[in-house]
């Protein structure tokens, strides 16, 4: 249950900011990515 502030986090940006849940999940995408990458 590492990953739970995920999540979270995303909820508190569209809230705080009003960000469009589409640049959420891009930049879930890419921030996942490069998370894959850099573990190697």
């Amino acid at each position: 249950a590492t990953n739970i502030w995920i999540p979270v986090v995303c909820c508190l940006l569209i809230a705080a900011f009003g960000i469009s849940p589409i640049y959420i999940i891009i930049a879930a995408g890419v921030l996942g990515w490069l998370y894959g990458k850099v573990k190697k």
